[in-house]
């Protein structure tokens, strides 16, 4: 249940503070929160740490970081898809649309559609959803500083506890699952949340996706473990994270980020290696976990798609892949997808 929280930030203007409502949605599942995860995520045979928990306010800080490195070309690609043919995707839903976002992030991916909706439509409503609250507060103030004609209700919040929070209204909803997210979830995790996202949707919804292609792998190794360590800092927050709110003891100088290419699965997996034998400490469970040297926890991975699997995976969900649009190296790509078997976006 979405919980709103009164918002009121210093030297903030009166028209801005009423445009922006924020609300604290409470996750329903123990997986989610830090001390289920971690409890269930390090006592499994294979560790692994749910890819969310990497974005506390250091880590959508460091993730920020990462999107401006040279070698990471996703954010550069995707934002200039937007900004060249945002206001073609808007005129060609031929309707007033709220938009309707997962995984906001800073927002920079993003302000070419606010710009596109708001110059061309009426009041939009944008209903951020992300799992890091003080950092989307801070962007959602950005955005309704520059556009006037805004509206922000803002879901600090996973993704599907936030979906289970959108608001219904009158016009209809583009949905932004944007920056390759979808490419953090396992095969069977997409088909799954794309189901819900539909189930969610009205008649007249629609959905823009927007998926990294797969390519030379020198590029997405080099994307993924940048010569400045940015990402391995990254990475490594969650260690720190996780001692400074669960009283663990990780000691980071035996711990490395790890970045690889499985071409069988055409995906990246990213990981913490522990470089040598020992025991961590983590106070707030009472627990202690073994380690041996070289073994591995799980953080992310990144999926790579084809037009051909992406159409595949969004068929599944119930789905039909519309127009695609791409960026001059065809190495990222942004598709409108419509629910299969309702009214759909023109």
């Amino acid at each position: 249940m979405a919980m709103p929280r009164t918002t009121r930030p210093d030297g903030v203007c009166a028209d801005v503070r009423e445009r922006l409502s924020f609300f604290e949605v409470a996750p329903n599942r123990p997986g989610v929160t830090l001390v289920g995860a971690v409890r269930d995520g390090l006592l499994a045979p294979r560790k692994k740490l749910p890819s969310h928990l990497l974005y506390d306010e250091e880590g959508s800080r460091l993730f920020d970081l990462i999107t401006e490195l040279p070698e990471y070309y996703l954010t550069r690609c995707e934002r200039a898809i937007l900004e060249k043919y945002a206001p073609e995707i808007v005129a060609g839903l031929g309707q007033e649309i709220d938009l309707v976002e997962f995984g906001c992030g800073s927002g920079a991916k993003t302000r070419a559609m606010l710009r596109a909706t708001t110059e061309t439509q009426g009041t939009t409503r944008y209903i951020p959803i992300d799992i890091s609250g003080e950092h989307m507060r801070a962007s959602a103030l950005a955005w309704l500083a520059e556009f006037p004609k805004l509206e922000v209700h803002a879901l600090a919040a996973e993704y599907r506890d936030g979906l289970d929070a959108v608001p219904d209204g009158d016009r209809a909803r583009l949905f932004l699952f944007m920056g390759s997210n979808i490419g953090n979830l396992e095969l069977e995790e997409a088909t799954s949340f794309l189901n819900d996202v539909r189930r969610r949707m009205k008649d007249a919804d629609g959905l823009l996706i927007g998926f990294d292609l797969v390519k030379d792998p020198r590029a997405l190794i080099a994307a993924y473990n940048d010569a400045r360590g940015v990402t391995a800092r990254f990475t490594k927050n969650l260690l720190v994270r996780i001692n400074a709110e669960l009283g663990a003891d990780f000691d980071l100088a035996h711990f490395e980020h790890d970045a690889q290419w499985e071409a069988e699965k055409e995906r990246m997996t990213m990981h913490i290696v522990c470089t040598r034998r020992q025991c961590v400490r983590i106070e707030a469970l009472d627990l202690f976990v073994p380690f041996e040297e070289g073994e591995k926890i799980w953080t992310e991975i990144s999926q790579k798609y084809t037009l051909d699997s992406m159409r595949s995976l969004l068929s599944s969900a119930g789905f039909e892949l519309g127009h695609v649009w791409h960026d001059p190296d065809q190495y990222f790509a942004v598709g409108l997808a419509r629910p299969v078997g309702k009214d759909t976006l023109r």
